[in-house]
């Protein structure tokens, strides 16, 4: 499964946040899974959009994080959205079937 990697990467980058190089590699594997909207469930659900914003807030200048991660979050606003309002995302990008 695809998603099989997100909490190994999230865990890298929250424990070399300040690594620059890792967290930019980070920022583009999400944004791989990210494109893929059956993923954005599973990727909202994982804490992914809380994760990059502080990345975006610790490397201001790093371009690759700041277009990945600001592109991620908008692409799972409508995930994030309906996990805040309760509705737990899961219908959302599944396809009617199950991994």
């Amino acid at each position: 499964a695809y998603g099989e990697p997100v909490p190994f990467v999230l865990a890298a980058m929250e424990t070399f946040a300040a690594h620059e190089a890792l967290v930019n590699r980070g920022c583009l594997v999400l944004h791989n899974l990210a494109l893929s909207e059956p993923n954005h469930a599973l990727l909202a659900r994982a804490g992914v959009p809380r994760l990059l914003a502080r990345m975006l807030a610790l490397h201001p200048k790093e371009p690759v994080v700041q277009e990945s991660a600001t592109g991620i979050i908008r692409r799972l606003a409508h995930v994030t959205e309906a996990l805040q309002r309760g509705g737990g995302g899961a219908a959302v990008g599944v396809g009617g079937g199950s991994a």
